[in-house]
């Protein structure tokens, strides 16, 4: 008899009324905004477009009816991203979900449910 073994894996959407973010994106842009005090740097980061993350970011702010990140436009040398209290709380929340999903699939489904006989 031949056993296979298989990853479990997920992804997780955050709904705010009818808008839905990946969890892994928001954390990611808020975490590089964080680092970086840069939404395009942040985007980079993330894999993702400057347009693509200034539209969640913007999308997020109205959704929350708080702002999360306050962008300031800059000049010739670019501008400068805060994420805000809100924000901080936010991400910490999100990490932690993240992680726990993570380790639910991780070290939660008993080993005879990974396993395929063939």
């Amino acid at each position: 008899m031949n056993h296979s073994f298989f990853n479990l894996s997920g992804e997780i959407k955050v709904e705010l009324g009818d808008e839905s973010f990946r969890m892994d994106m928001l954390i990611g842009l808020l975490s590089g905004i964080r680092q970086t005090g840069s939404i395009a740097e942040a985007a980079k980061k993330t894999g993702i477009s400057y347009s693509f993350a200034w539209r969640n970011i913007f999308r997020l702010n109205c959704r929350m009816g708080t702002p999360i990140v306050v962008p300031q436009r800059g000049g010739k040398g670019g501008g400068i991203s805060i994420i805000t209290e809100e924000g901080e709380k936010l991400l910490k929340q999100l990490e932690s979900i993240s992680n726990n999903f993570n380790r639910f699939l991780k070290n939660n489904v008993p080993e005879e449910h990974l396993r395929l006989s063939s």
